[in-house]
């Protein structure tokens, strides 16, 4: 991580970013106490935060110590934001769509002619949605030059990555976003990362906010980028009000509402997927956002209320899946009286063994799964790891220990369970 002058930086921006307040408010002090119980909970070295009300950030702070070098955290220390990355990608190919480069309905194969035949026809809606029937594993990509890289990579995608038909089910995939950084790449006739750069990066003055080429070069559409809390409150600033804070526009209304559309169904959690975004209500409010989890230890979270013009910002080294008790803490803060409580999981019941035994056998989607009937207990098998199903008083089932993950049977039209849903992922039953 690089760290940079927090006052030098926030001094920079203060005219386009006002900091109105400051964490000393004894309005965010739940906020602290949640960002330090979260690193002591996870061990996590350090963390930054920020909050957003309207085109103001509220609350901005550093936690803790990098894990490089152990300098302090500051609002302005950079941190990966992996799988955030992918709404700065949809972001772009929307643009280049808006500006009638690109048809997001038209499929992709008249555009990368490198593609095996049984990808052609997937859609740039599809790869935005993930929906395009796509492996969750990317294409490997070789060489050292960026211009070239997704290129490459989109040439090695094997036509066995269609585990089903495009159009079926949710099934995140950074395949899905390596080649709509390539069909960035071909409609905006420049390299990906520069045409991010033009698009977004630029207008918005989100001048910490850089592609690390070390996470590979096949990477960066769906996990490149490095930012701060600071930069990623300026986008968030321009997402909440269709332009940027000093009134110009990079985020059109009309590209927000194509990001923002639901254009998938979760199976396994609540709410919808748009392009590059989860959309779902929580708490009395309908939320926006995107998390990430880098292998090298970085969490990641981009947290939206547009209808209330608030976000919250959380980024970190180590935590853990994703941040959210932080963000209910912020909720609280930034809309007291609005939001309704958080509610308490629903209780376990059992499941007969005819449910259990509907469920049971193997589904590939990449990786092979199998779900079997260990001692009573209904059991995913993934690898060398066994998570125990639970069946909860609303009908959900949950995989896992005490923060355990939704899971979903999804059924095919003659009414057999065809799908496996866990983790954002679908597998298909074999």
């Amino acid at each position: 991580m690089q760290t940079r002058a927090c006052l030098t930086l926030l001094a920079a921006l203060a005219p386009a970013l006002p900091l109105l307040a400051q964490s000393s408010s004894p309005s965010y002090a739940r906020v602290d106490s949640a960002v330090v119980d979260e690193l002591r909970r996870t061990s996590t070295p350090g963390a930054a935060v920020a909050l957003v009300v309207g085109d103001s950030v509220v609350y901005a702070k550093g936690f803790g110590s990098t894990a490089a070098d152990g300098a302090a955290v500051t609002p302005a220390t950079t941190f990966r934001i992996a799988s955030i990355t992918k709404v700065f990608t949809a972001a772009t190919l929307v643009s280049l769509a808006e500006a009638g480069r690109v048809d997001l309905a038209a499929p992709i194969g008249a555009r990368l002619g490198e593609l095996p035949d049984s990808l052609r026809r997937i859609t740039a809606h599809q790869l935005l949605s993930h929906t395009a029937g796509l492996i969750m594993m990317p294409a490997p990509a070789t060489g050292a030059d960026p211009a070239t890289a997704l290129a490459d990579a989109a040439a090695r995608v094997p036509a066995r990555a269609a585990f089903t038909a495009p159009g079926e089910i949710f099934s995140y995939s950074n395949l899905g976003y390596q080649l709509a950084g390539r069909l960035i790449e071909v409609a905006g006739e420049r390299p990906y990362a520069e045409q991010v750069r033009r698009t977004l990066l630029m207008p918005l003055g989100l001048t910490a906010t850089s592609f690390d080429s070390t996470v590979g070069l096949g990477a960066l559409p769906f996990a490149g980028l490095s930012s701060n809390v600071l930069d990623l409150s300026r986008f968030a600033i321009a997402f909440m009000n269709a332009g940027r804070p000093d009134g110009s526009r990079a985020l059109t209304s009309p590209m927000v509402a194509r990001l923002t559309a639901p254009a998938a169904r979760f199976q396994s959690g609540p709410g919808d997927y748009g392009y590059g975004l989860r959309l779902y209500r929580h708490r009395g409010v309908d939320v926006v956002e995107h998390g990430g989890v880098d292998p090298a230890g970085y969490r990641s979270l981009l947290y939206m209320v547009p209808s209330r013009r608030v976000a919250v910002i959380v980024l970190a080294n180590r935590a853990g899946r994703r941040p959210y008790a932080i963000a209910d803490a912020a909720l609280d803060a930034l809309i007291p009286g609005a939001v309704t409580p958080v509610v308490a999981p629903a209780a376990v019941v059992p499941m007969d063994s005819a449910e259990m035994t509907r469920y049971t056998g193997r589904y590939a989607g990449g990786l092979v799964v199998e779900v079997s009937v260990d001692n009573g207990v209904l059991t995913l098998h993934q690898g060398a790891q066994a998570l125990s199903i639970r069946k909860l008083a609303s009908g959900e089932l949950v995989a896992g220990g005490e923060e355990g993950q939704f899971i979903a049977f999804v059924p095919g039209s003659d009414g057999a369970v065809k799908y496996l849903h866990f983790n954002m992922r679908a597998f298909r039953r074999m």
